[in-house]
């Protein structure tokens, strides 16, 4: 499977006009993909079997963009997922494995308009890679963070200022992973 040029952006006008009346999430995402791909699975599989068994998930060049928006004036309370750090089975599977997922070259953009004057964060690099996602009747995933073996994040190009404007803090790349239970900071 592939996709090219994708791009989802929310309606402000809408927005708007739907958060002065009802509940709405004060989140908005803009993204863009330019190529996503999904190798290595076979159909008979997923349609007999109910098994989804992929081996590769590519997405080249995303970009995304989350802008932070204040509550809607009306609001309403929603208990919490119990636990949201697993990824339940797709209904009418029986089990659900992808041995690979490449995030390549993304870069992030962060937009908090909750703040007066609006703050701008980016993250000019990411790379992300989550390696066996599985789950089934006997890897629920309640000791994997999102059902996978481990999560691989590098961020690059960061730039932080002190609170007071002073300093600017420019690590050269942060890289994390969950099955290494590390954090490390490079230059």
């Amino acid at each position: 499977i592939n996709l090219s040029g994708f791009h989802l952006f929310p309606d402000m006008a809408r927005y708007t006009r739907i958060s002065k009346t009802d509940t709405i999430s004060p989140i908005l995402i803009d993204a863009r993909i330019s190529k996503f791909q999904v190798r290595g699975f076979n159909i008979k599989d997923i349609l007999v079997d109910r098994k989804v068994d992929i081996r590769l998930i590519l997405v080249n060049d995303p970009e995304l963009t989350i802008i932070l928006k204040k509550a809607s004036e009306k609001t309403e309370d929603h208990p919490l997922p119990r636990n949201l750090l697993t990824v339940p089975l797709p209904k009418g599977l029986v089990s659900f494995r992808i041995r690979q997922i490449n995030v390549e070259n993304g870069k992030l953009t962060i937009i908090d308009q909750t703040k007066q004057p609006a703050e701008k964060f980016i993250v000019p690099s990411i790379g992300i890679s989550f390696t066996n996602v599985l789950v089934d009747s006997a890897h629920k995933g309640f000791r994997r963070i999102l059902n996978t073996d481990d999560i691989r994040i590098s961020l690059k190009g960061i730039k932080l200022k002190t609170n007071d404007g002073m300093y600017t803090i420019t690590p050269g790349e942060i890289s994390l992973s969950t099955l290494k239970s590390s954090l490390s900071i490079r230059n």
